[in-house]
């Protein structure tokens, strides 16, 4: 099985005070360690590009792409879980993540 975890972290290099940053972005290094245990390691794709429309304009995010390979049979509700923590730690609207290819939203 095949897991992407798309980290975007527009906002927190953009909009979040120093500190806040930092401790963002340590719960993110929290957050791989975690996963890391649970599944045995991760691979990192640092600086992706992301392009969306908004409102007829083009906006860019920019963030790490983490890969995930198991054979555990109950990936969806652990990556789940994993996903809503990286959203609220982002401070995205909506988190993404695919399992062989297909896309879930938090």
């Amino acid at each position: 099985m095949r897991i992407e975890i798309f980290v975007v972290k527009t906002e927190i290099d953009n909009n979040m005070p120093y500190l806040v940053k930092i401790g963002c972005l340590k719960g993110l290094e929290d957050l791989k360690a975690k996963i890391c245990s649970e599944f045995g390691g991760l691979t990192e794709i640092s600086n992706f590009k992301g392009y969306w429309l908004n409102e007829g304009k083009i906006c860019v995010d920019i963030g790490d792409l983490w890969l995930i390979y198991t054979d555990s049979t109950d990936t969806v509700a652990i990556i789940d879980d994993f996903a809503k923590r990286i959203k609220k730690l982002t401070a995205q609207k909506s988190q993404l993540y695919t399992i062989d290819n297909k896309a879930y939203f938090v």
